[in-house]
């Protein structure tokens, strides 16, 4: 475990970093850097790439005391694919979640598909969760064996506060679930396709769709959490808030 950057950090917020990493993820970006092109990964130290140095973006205050990198919403992204992660990812149970903050409310009814992560092998084994170009609402996807699993949620809709957003999925219990603020974001889904395929290098991103910035995120990042088992409810929910 590689845990030298969290020194470079206020001591107030480091309970959340710490209460996640008890939780066993597989990657952890905390999304906490002030400069620089490197995203640093907590568990592996399976480091990401930012599209430019973090020092040219806006950077603001964080939860729980971090700080964190204003996303332009045009080019800028974190790419996350690495050979490692690719030998990690389980899509047949998984957890994500990711914490971001929109700091303008006309941001949500701009009619733009802006994703906060993609994790995708091609067209039919896919993971994602994007604010939707319908007015104030997030999208949730998960896609495996072309069988698809989505999800709408309007409660955020406006909303210019922190918040977190989350996903679990499992094919042997079949169901998948969806979280935003430690709470369930809707129904249940059940009946899932088998997950195939390798990670593809080009759309294994944070604050972006693609590493290329397709669907680019509009707002503030916050820490982003993978694990390779479906977390219970009830640890969603912790995770889920600072």
């Amino acid at each position: 475990m590689s845990l030298g950057a969290a020194f470079l950090q206020p001591m107030l917020g480091r309970d959340y970093i710490q209460k996640i990493l008890s939780m066993g993820p597989i990657r952890l970006f905390p999304r906490w850097e002030t400069s620089g092109v490197v995203a640093n990964e907590l568990v592996a130290g399976d480091n990401g790439t930012y599209a430019r140095d973090v020092a040219l973006m806006t950077v603001g205050a964080g939860i729980g005391g971090y700080t964190a990198p204003l996303f332009n919403g045009i080019n800028d992204v974190v790419n996350i694919y690495s050979l490692a992660l690719n030998a990690v990812f389980s899509g047949a149970a998984g957890s994500v979640l990711v914490w971001s903050r929109i700091p303008v409310a006309g941001a949500w009814t701009d009619g733009i598909v802006r994703n906060l992560f993609q994790i995708r092998v091609d067209g039919d084994n896919n993971l994602f969760i994007a604010k939707h170009n319908v007015d104030n609402t997030l999208l949730y996807g998960y896609e495996a064996g072309s069988v698809t699993e989505s999800n709408a949620n309007t409660s955020m809709g406006g909303n210019t506060n922190w918040f977190s957003v989350g996903m679990t999925w499992d094919k042997a219990a079949e169901e998948v679930r969806y979280y935003v603020n430690r709470s369930s974001a809707g129904d249940v889904d059940i009946t899932l396709g088998i997950w195939a395929g390798n990670l593809a290098a080009n759309t294994c991103a944070i604050g972006a769709g693609t590493a290329t910035a397709v669907a680019p995120w509009f707002g503030y990042g916050g820490p982003f959490a993978l694990w390779d088992r479906a977390l219970s409810p009830g640890d969603m929910m912790t995770a889920g808030v600072e």
